[in-house]
């Protein structure tokens, strides 16, 4: 058989302020002992909100982790909050 790579060029250039919102979120997750921790979670969510993440206002406290979990840490089974994946 044959492998193929289908490239839909979806690319965007990010500002370093932004790389830099990035590269937190994504140490915060890998630093994290706990996937519940109130401190952990309130840490990971403010570095999300940081790179935009933007929820409605009635969003669960959880929710800015919520969303940084499911973006960029795929072992994660269960997100915080009560969030599906």
């Amino acid at each position: 058989g044959s492998v193929g790579l289908i490239d839909f060029g979806q690319v965007k250039q990010i500002s370093g302020r932004a790389r830099e919102a990035l590269a937190k979120v994504i140490v915060a997750l890998d630093e994290r002992t706990s996937d519940s921790d109130p401190e952990e979670l309130a840490k990971i969510g403010q570095l999300a909100l940081e790179l935009g993440v933007k929820l409605k206002p009635d969003a669960k406290p959880e929710g800015p982790a919520a969303t940084a979990m499911w973006l960029f840490d795929g072992s994660v089974e269960q997100l915080p909050g009560g969030y599906d994946m």
